[in-house]
C-alpha cells in the first residue's frame, strides 16, 4: 500500500465557546479528528487533541533520532567493554527498545485497522 499521510504541521483547534470543541486539523487545514468527548472533561479532550498533534508533528523526527541512535550504538559495540556503564542490561535493552519503536512508528507491527 503506497498511501501517504498528509504533511505535518497539524494543529489542535480548541474552542471553549458553546458548543465546546477539541479538534485536530491536518497540515492541509482539514479537520480530521474530533476529540470532543474523548476524555472525562473538556480540558482532557483538549489535551488529547494536543497529544495527537505532537505525535504527528514529531513522528518523523523521533523515528530518525531512533535510527541514528541505533546506528551509533552499533558503531560502539566493538568497544563496549571499554565503556563505563554501571548496568550492562541497559546496553542490551536499549537497541531492542529502539528497534521496537522504529517498527511501531513505521507501521510494521500489526495494528487494528478497517480499510
Amino acid at each position: 500500500m503506497d498511501a501517504k499521510h498528509t504533511p505535518s504541521g497539524w494543529e489542535a483547534i480548541i474552542d471553549q465557546r458553546a458548543p465546546k470543541m477539541a479538534m485536530v486539523r491536518t497540515g492541509r487545514g482539514k479537520k480530521c479528528i474530533d476529540c470532543t468527548g474523548s476524555g472525562d472533561s473538556f480540558k482532557e479532550d483538549a489535551e488529547n487533541a494536543r497529544m495527537i498533534v505532537r505525535a504527528v508533528n514529531c513522528h518523523e523526527d523521533l523515528l530518525e533520532a531512533c535510527r541514528q541512535l541505533l546506528l551509533a550504538y552499533e558503531e560502539l559495540m566493538p568497544g563496549v567493554g571499554q565503556i563505563a556503564v554501571k548496568n550492562y542490561r541497559v546496553l542490551n535493552e536499549a537497541p531492542l527498545a529502539a528497534q521496537a519503536a522504529i517498527q511501531k512508528a513505521s507501521g510494521n507491527l500489526h495494528t487494528k485497522a478497517t480499510l
